[in-house]
């Protein structure tokens, strides 16, 4: 029976993506919420997923088990020795149970907790780390993102770059404060 899960799975994840010029185009993808941090940041969950939730097939939420998802919204805090301060299972569990390839911890963390964090925490995903949402504009930049690889079909590294020009001297003050780490 778990070897006829493990294959749906599989072929699930084969079906649901196809390599294009532009990178995997994920078909139809699923946004998933892990809330970590309990009810001080319930509203921030809700708001995000109301705007967010439009660009995905489906939206699910836990605040224990991680979601199946494609696109992970971790709120979570990473504490000095680089670890999620209240998860019961270290990154790259939470990873592999959510099934993610890309993971946005969702709330602001100090780039010295990001550092500390283990070598092999998010290795196999695209992670997108917060220093500061910077209110409204975490939201913003993301729906800007989803949208182009939404509409146009274009990858999240080159939807990034569309969005927040990486150039010497770039100007970001409509944005966030976040950092993006390929595999």
């Amino acid at each position: 029976m778990l070897a006829l899960v493990v294959l749906a799975f599989i072929v699930t994840r084969i079906f649901r993506t196809r390599p294009t010029p532009k990178g995997i185009v994920i078909r139809n993808p699923v946004l998933g919420a892990l809330n970590l941090e309990g009810l001080w940041v319930e509203d921030i969950v809700e708001k995000d997923l109301e705007i967010l939730g439009p660009y995905f097939a489906e939206v699910r939420r836990s605040d224990d088990v991680p979601p199946l998802c494609d696109v992970l919204l971790l709120y979570g805090e990473i504490n000095s020795s680089g670890a999620l301060q209240n998860s019961p299972k270290p990154p790259n569990e939470i990873v592999r149970d959510a099934g993610a390839s890309v993971v946005i911890i969702a709330i602001n963390n100090p780039v010295e907790n990001y550092s500390a964090m283990p070598k092999d925490s998010f290795e196999s995903v695209t992670l997108i780390m917060t220093i500061d949402r910077r209110q409204w504009r975490f939201t913003s930049c993301l729906a800007k993102i989803f949208e182009q690889m939404k509409t146009d079909g274009v990858s999240l590294p080159l939807a990034w770059v569309k969005v927040g020009p990486q150039h010497p001297g770039a100007m970001h003050e409509d944005l966030p404060s976040l950092v993006c780490k390929l595999p």
